[in-house]
């Protein structure tokens, strides 16, 4: 009776937090427009794809579907700020219920949830125009239809993954690894039927392979893949053990950013870099375990596809040679759930118990400060300027804000005429006035 009292205290706790944190975020749609550099490329093809800027003006090699979604707003009239967050806080529901609809264990979704919310790259990369959140709902909304399709045989469904898999190929190229897991995983299980099928009708499979090679062939020769590819050749031209152990090693730590809910930049502000480097790592390596404990756990009901994407996106990331907690952020909700798919309560000794309410508070109070922090940014100019993305932007939002001159530059100018365009928020000179000749 004690125990399920608590249990339902517990869950109560859990709907006032998600209440809060959903309030929290629906505030902070009324964000400044928030630059990256990134950001400033996808805007760039943006006004190119419009024909405001000539086409020589810039050329890039990014996948162009978040392009298509901006330049989409764009042609509505409604591309700004305000919008683009919101949309983004639309495709994370999205998101969540594909994953809710992906896994049968729901005991522990709620948990998911808030976790998510609370997590820094979250509510940075709802309110950035970045490709993150689509390329989240794509890929979890491919992964769920690919599971019903296993399920029900309905072939609608396994359509519908098809094209989810192919939009999110076309946001980030790391959507290939959903094209790699949706091949493999029914080799995987039914090897031994499919290769018997395929003797069958030689001339079918034949098709089939040389219709999947055509499409790979067009795919890496789009939009930069074969400069994404080279950066691995690359990587590895001199001593290539060390050079992958070396980013294995930094990856790891990118996983411990991930779940201490600090960015390990502001970490070392507060203690040596030395001993956040090895509690990032300890951390990394930690939930590296529990991760790989799960997947491989055939105890846990967890989708094949979702276990065979996750591998394949860890082989792929672990191996690219750049480093960036925001590479990871696509597939940690699915590490979320795929963890706490093997909690149980009821079989944590005292001391676990207390270890694991520990870091729950831990992170709860990260959380909160992060949401805190970008609040304050979202509703003080002051602090937007000087603290956004480390005031690498501060010449160009004060110049949006306040009208302070600056110096003109390409980049400067490209920066500035985004913000007085697109900054629901505040809206600074007209770019008519400030750029005439990009009328």
């Amino acid at each position: 009776m004690i125990a399920q009292s608590t249990e339902s205290s517990s869950y109560k706790f859990w709907k006032v937090a998600l209440v809060l944190l959903v309030v929290a975020y629906l505030c902070n749609f009324f964000t400044p427009l928030r630059l990256t550099n990134d950001t400033i490329r996808y805007f760039r093809l943006v006004e190119t794809q419009l024909g405001n800027w000539p086409a020589p003006h810039f050329r890039d090699f990014l996948p162009f579907g978040y392009v298509c979604t901006l330049f989409g707003l764009a042609k509505a009239g409604i591309l700004n700020s305000f919008t683009i967050a919101a949309l983004n806080g639309l495709m994370l529901v999205g998101s969540l219920y594909f994953l809710r609809k992906l896994f049968s264990a729901k005991r522990h979704f709620i948990w998911m949830i808030v976790l998510l919310l609370l997590n820094w790259n979250t509510i940075k990369f709802t309110l950035t125009p970045l490709s993150e959140m689509q390329f989240l709902f794509l890929s979890a909304g491919c992964l769920y239809f690919y599971s019903a399709f296993g399920e029900t045989r309905k072939k609608w469904y396994l359509l519908f993954s098809i094209i989810f898999c192919v939009l999110a190929i076309y946001t980030r190229t790391a959507g290939m690894s959903l094209g790699l897991a949706l091949v493999l995983t029914p080799l995987l299980e039914n090897g031994k039927k499919i290769l018997t099928l395929i003797r069958s009708n030689k001339l079918i499979a034949f098709g089939i392979a040389l219709g999947i090679s055509a499409i790979f062939v067009f795919q890496i020769n789009q939009y930069g893949v074969l400069k994404y590819l080279n950066y691995y050749r690359v990587s590895g031209e001199q001593n290539p053990l060390i050079i992958l152990l070396t980013t294995c090693w930094m990856h790891i730590q990118e996983i411990g950013e991930l779940f201490i809910n600090i960015p390990q930049s502001k970490a070392v502000t507060v203690v040596p870099p030395v001993v956040a480097m090895i509690l990032y790592t300890i951390a990394g390596l930690l939930f590296l375990c529990l991760l790989a404990k799960a997947i491989f756990s055939k105890k846990l009901e967890i989708p094949s596809v979702v276990r065979v994407y996750l591998f394949i996106y860890f082989l792929m990331i672990c191996c690219w040679p750049f480093f960036e907690v925001r590479f990871w952020f696509p597939v940690f909700p699915l590490m979320l759930m795929v963890i706490l798919a093997q909690v149980n309560s009821a079989g944590l000794n005292a001391m676990w118990m207390s270890l694991r309410n520990f870091y729950l508070g831990a992170y709860f109070l990260t959380g909160i400060f992060s949401i805190s922090y970008y609040s304050w940014l979202s509703f003080n100019r002051e602090a937007m300027a000087e603290h956004h993305d480390a005031g690498l932007w501060k010449k160009q939002y004060r110049a949006h804000f306040f009208g302070e001159p600056f110096k003109r530059g390409m980049f400067e100018d490209d920066a500035i005429y985004i913000l007085d365009k697109y900054d629901a928020a505040h809206k600074g000179v007209s770019v008519d006035q400030q750029f005439p000749e990009r009328r």
